[in-house]
């Protein structure tokens, strides 16, 4: 009964976040008194974000915000895994080029953190994993990112749940971030 009472209380909670949410604007450094305390101190970001990838290498992109997929998704070609004796190991590598959205292009070597078989519209392909340097939201993570051909898509960097839990990032389609140049973030409630 303890179990039912808190799932529905969890519940309650996130369906009056997502009602409240679409009716004001948040600001991730705004304490709203009718949220819970840990919602308070979260992140608000809207449909697409500016991500950072890299440490030296530094490629920017606006991300498209997934809440549906499990991992961050990065546009990358000419895929090529080796793998490298480590340890009396063999350790796979993949070298791939990306792109950024100015279009600068750089080529990366990296070890493989995860390899998955993934089903899509295309039917099955294996998808492997890096870890990279991300900065979004003026915070830093290494994270899993995987390489996916998506030359055919808007965005070529998708931010998946594993970084918007790192980041304690909430999702309000109703929000747009605009950036300028030596300040910080503004948020601007977009109209339906």
């Amino acid at each position: 009964m303890k179990t039912k009472f808190l799932t529905f209380t969890c519940w309650l909670i996130s369906c009056s976040f997502c009602f409240y949410a679409g009716k004001s604007m948040v600001s991730h450094n705004e304490s709203v008194g009718r949220f819970p305390a840990s919602v308070n101190t979260m992140n608000v970001v809207g449909q697409t974000v500016n991500v950072i990838l890299g440490e030296s290498e530094k490629m920017n992109f606006k991300a498209k915000v997934d809440t549906g997929a499990e991992s961050s998704s990065l546009h990358a070609t000419d895929i090529k895994v080796t793998k490298v004796k480590e340890h009396g190991k063999m350790i796979p590598y993949v070298s791939y080029v990306a792109q950024d959205d100015s279009g600068v292009e750089k080529k990366f070597y990296r070890r493989v953190s995860r390899i998955d078989d993934v089903k899509n519209a295309n039917g099955k392909s294996i998808r492997y994993y890096v870890k990279e340097k991300l900065t979004f939201e003026g915070q830093t993570f290494d994270l899993d990112v995987n390489l996916s051909d998506r030359s055919d898509m808007t965005f070529k960097f998708l931010l998946g749940k594993n970084a918007l839990r790192a980041g304690n990032v909430v999702v309000d389609p109703a929000v747009d971030v605009i950036i300028y140049e030596n300040s910080s973030p503004d948020y601007v409630y977009v109209a339906p």
